[in-house]
């Protein structure tokens, strides 16, 4: 019933099919058999398949009994020629499983998959790198989607959320290039600012009984309930104009945007939180509204491209988030009365120094 390390390491071993009918614990198995190409064995009381065919990386087809499954995590981590799961399909169907953090991370060629219909949550990095999935059944059970659940998966066009989805982590769609569309259930209450980072093309649309979340009439932004802050907007490039009414952009919502040249951001915005506009690299011009009253750590880190940075006033109030760096940069401390000018270092980081003007009737210190 004990499998654990029984073929680890074997790389001369290219296929198996023996009786392993009473095996409940495969953990680590057959970890790194290089050279196993097929698997054709029953396994219908295996319980903890944790890492049982993680780097198996010439594994190219799968079929076996998973209906007592509880624990997949790594189970078939990095096979990156796994194409055939179960007899002759690509479904993906294991009707007890609990735990899959990484289970299929690395398998370059699944196509399609099924969910347990008994899953809550999905792990984080579950699907990541799956370049070519295209289809995903979800349970209906699910309320959680794990962080980097199905990051990378390039040819993922479309997404059904089950009503029941209540939190979606950060990358958990990162990278999803070819998607296009996502609604959003009634029961979701918490979106990553990350969650979907380059999914360039992405529209939103809630159901009507959803009071976590709204849209813009576009549907590109995706904001609270009451509109005040900004959750997403994967689609943002070139020059972007944020809505008025909005009060806070959140964490890493606009990291890695690279397309983004201006933005003009409403009066009214009171927060910008850490690393909002990291590595925005084609950023060149920036303007702060009089209403902001904090810029979180890192906010503008990376944007190697900005030239400019506008006071519209001497921001007598803005604070800046974890200010470690003690220089004072007297470029920025001539115009602003702050008790922590120096955290302007923590804002932008190093090797980025724009010009700062202000636009502003008495800006003496």
């Amino acid at each position: 019933s004990n499998g654990f390390i029984m073929f680890s390491g074997c790389t001369n071993l290219a296929s198996f099919s023996g009786d392993i009918s009473n095996l409940t614990n495969g953990y680590d198995m057959f970890v790194n058999c290089s050279n196993l190409g097929w698997f054709s064995s029953d396994m219908p009381n295996l319980t903890n398949g944790s890492s049982m065919f993680a780097n198996c990386s010439n594994l190219s087809s799968f079929r076996s009994d998973l209906s007592k499954l509880t624990n997949g995590n790594s189970m078939f981590a990095s096979c990156s020629n796994l194409s055939s799961f179960s007899t002759d399909t690509n479904n993906i169907i294991m009707p007890a499983l609990m735990y899959g953090n990484m289970m299929f991370a690395g398998c370059k060629k699944l196509i399609q998959v099924t969910l347990s219909q008994e899953l809550v949550s999905l792990g984080m990095f579950s699907f990541d790198a799956c370049h070519k999935l295209e289809k995903v059944v979800f349970s209906k059970k699910l309320k959680v989607i794990g962080k980097y659940c199905f990051r990378g998966c390039t040819t993922l066009s479309a997404v059904e959320l089950p009503p029941l989805v209540q939190i979606l982590h950060k990358h958990c769609f990162a990278g999803c290039t070819k998607l296009t569309h996502i609604h959003l259930p009634k029961n979701l209450e918490f979106v990553a600012g990350t969650s979907f980072l380059g999914c360039t093309h992405l529209t939103f649309s809630l159901d009507k009984m959803n009071t976590s979340f709204s849209t813009d009439s576009s549907g590109k932004l995706l904001l609270s309930y009451d509109g005040k802050i900004l959750h997403a907007y994967p689609s943002a490039t070139g020059q972007v104009k944020l809505p008025s009414g909005i009060e806070r952009i959140g964490s890493h919502l606009f990291r890695h945007c690279k397309d983004i040249t201006d933005i003009e951001l409403p009066e009214g915005l009171e927060v910008i939180d850490e690393f909002a506009f990291m590595d925005c690299r084609a950023l060149r011009s920036l303007q702060l509204p009089k209403s902001l009253q904090k810029l979180g750590w890192g906010a503008f880190v990376a944007c190697t491209g900005l030239q400019e940075v506008i006071l519209l006033d001497k921001l007598e109030n803005l604070s800046f988030g974890h200010c470690e760096d003690e220089e004072v940069l007297e470029r920025i401390s001539q115009y602003l009365s702050l008790k922590q000018t120096n955290g302007w270092n923590d804002v932008i980081g190093d090797g980025v120094n724009p010009t700062i003007r202000v636009l502003a009737e008495d800006f003496s210190a």
